[in-house]
């Protein structure tokens, strides 16, 4: 007879299976906030549902209290986790005290499972002051410097916000200067040093791999799969000036990404999956992405 269940229904039991725990069978796929669909998520059916909600920190915490009011009804249903572009990683630039303040503060508040950011610059100016938003990601050499002082923040980050803090790989668009490692070279040596674990993104990885014309599957072998905490799957869009894959989070899933979750999966056993949809597609379109992520992860279940 069976000892599993097919699907958690609680939030305690969706936190169990979130944290690798529990004896459920079904797959761990989670979706990410947007404002246009908190209504959705909250009436949803628990057949339908997502196993976990991911938000980020800074679209909420200063937005009053309506919004924050939405968050505290999606954790009563939902296990959350938390993604941020707050703490730029891969800068000697640290963010000031108060920050990290506000931002466990909100951590606590939602119990919010993990954080992840990015390995690149996000902001710059004087360690300890405001810094100056780039609004954008941008990425950093992949060398021994780099890996020392993300490896450095990780540690620190996550003493001060008492929880995990994942490393996602993130997209660079030509072979940053002063590199002489490759990104998972560098990936591997920030999460020994640093202690943390990986957040993957597949899309990411693949865009890469078309950009820096490298071959994705030996950058996926050689990255620390055994460190691999979550799972992003996300679409990218092509600029139509230069050519190059633009993570976008503005589309579905291309057929390569989810040929690559497949094969990461079969390599890193089940692990927690995330749809990232931040622009376009409705909610039904969303749905649809987390069945598949369901189903790819399913397809291995009988081969372990």
């Amino acid at each position: 007879m069976s000892t599993t269940s097919p699907r958690p229904s609680t939030r305690r039991e969706r936190r169990e299976a979130l944290l690798g725990g529990g004896t459920f069978a079904e797959p761990v796929v989670g979706l990410m906030m947007r404002d246009e669909w908190l209504n959705e998520l909250a009436s949803i059916p628990d057949g339908e549902a997502p196993t976990f909600i991911e938000i980020y920190p800074e679209n909420y915490a200063a937005r009053g209290p309506r919004l924050l009011s939405h968050v505290a009804q999606l954790a009563e249903r939902f296990p959350l986790t938390a993604h941020t572009v707050q703490l730029s990683l891969g800068s000697e630039w640290r963010p000031p005290a108060e920050t990290f303040h506000a931002l466990r503060a909100f951590l606590d508040m939602h119990d919010v499972a993990w954080l992840g950011d990015h390995v690149a610059v996000s902001f710059d100016g004087e360690p300890g002051s405001p810094g100056e938003n780039l609004h954008e990601l941008l990425p950093i050499p992949f060398d021994a410097e780099s890996a020392r002082i993300v490896a450095r923040n990780v540690r620190d980050a996550r003493e001060l916000l008492g929880r995990e803090v994942l490393v996602e790989n993130t997209c660079a668009y030509f072979m940053p200067p002063g590199s002489d490692w490759t990104e998972s070279t560098l990936m591997s040596a920030i999460i020994t040093r640093g202690g943390g674990s990986l957040l993957l993104d597949v899309n990411n990885l693949w865009v890469n791999a078309q950009n820096l014309d490298v071959d994705v599957h030996d950058a996926l072998a050689a990255l620390p799969l055994k460190q691999v905490r979550e799972i992003h799957v996300g679409g990218f869009t092509v600029d139509t000036q230069s050519g190059l894959l633009v993570d976008s989070h503005a589309a579905a899933p291309s057929n390569p990404v989810w040929r690559l979750l497949r094969a990461a999966l079969a390599l890193t056993g089940p692990k927690p999956m995330l749809i990232e949809w931040e622009s376009k597609g409705t909610f039904a379109d969303a749905l649809a992405q987390l069945e598949l992520a369901r189903q790819v992860s399913r397809s291995l279940a009988g081969s372990r």
